[in-house]
């Protein structure tokens, strides 16, 4: 099945706090899921993070608002995942209320956690509240953004040399699936442009009951991950047609 026809699931979490569902630690990846460089979530969806060299600090999108990753997995199948704002903002303050600031490890190694690397700052982007993302930092509203301080010589080397370049979550989460006709992505056609796409796209996914900021950003996020695919395909024809003249 084409990846933009795939079923769309929306992760949740239980808020009891005897629960273990929820963010439990925040990984130092090379590949970030949410295609902004700095669940468990690595290689999808890229943005550098931002490093402060006179500071050591680090800032990057630690979750993504309605933003499709693609998984696959043996009782699911190929599909797509997406944390909701609501949902964004219950992980958040759960993780709060946990106290799992400074949990972190290296790559999802869970033996592999560095001393010196603590969190000082975590926000979600509300447009409403007047919370922006940095400058330069092109996110949805409702995006989980936070910094951390390097104090370990080591792994501020690492980042400097460029062999981690993001943050990605890592917990448990539970799977919500709507009504599959309407959980579908609509794709976009072939030269399409994104202007009559999204004159399409956004009213299908506001009559789903999106509101309409994540209607937008959700057939954004399908239109480039449809160009990107496409320009894939030229380069490769391209190249095969390279070598047989």
């Amino acid at each position: 099945m084409a990846k933009n026809k795939l079923p769309i699931y929306e992760l949740d979490i239980n808020e009891d706090e005897f629960n273990k569902s929820g963010v439990q630690y925040v990984a130092l990846v090379d590949d970030p899921a949410v295609q902004m460089n700095w669940e468990t979530f690595s290689n999808d969806v890229p943005l550098q993070f931002v490093a402060d060299n006179e500071r050591r600090i680090v800032t990057g999108v630690l979750m993504r608002a309605d933003y499709p990753i693609f998984r696959s997995d043996p009782q699911r199948g190929d599909h797509y995942v997406v944390f909701s704002k609501g949902n964004i903002e219950r992980i958040v303050q759960k993780f709060a209320k946990l106290g799992y600031h400074n949990n972190v490890n290296m790559m999802h190694e869970a033996e592999d956690v560095p001393d010196g690397v603590s969190m000082f700052e975590s926000f979600i982007v509300d447009s409403t509240r007047g919370i922006q993302a940095p400058k330069g930092m092109k996110v949805e509203d409702g995006s989980w953004i936070g910094s951390y301080k390097i104090d370990n010589d080591a792994v501020w080397a690492e980042i400097k040399a460029g062999k981690f370049n993001g943050f990605s979550v890592e917990g448990f989460f539970g799977y919500k699936f709507g009504n599959e006709a309407v959980q579908k992505f609509i794709e976009p056609n072939a030269d399409e442009s994104q202007s009559d796409f999204m004159s399409r796209c956004v009213p299908h996914y506001i009559n789903d009951g999106k509101a309409q900021d994540q209607a937008v950003a959700m057939c954004i996020s399908m239109y480039d991950k449809a160009q990107g695919f496409e320009a894939q395909i030229d380069s490769v024809l391209a190249i095969l047609n390279s070598i047989e003249s």
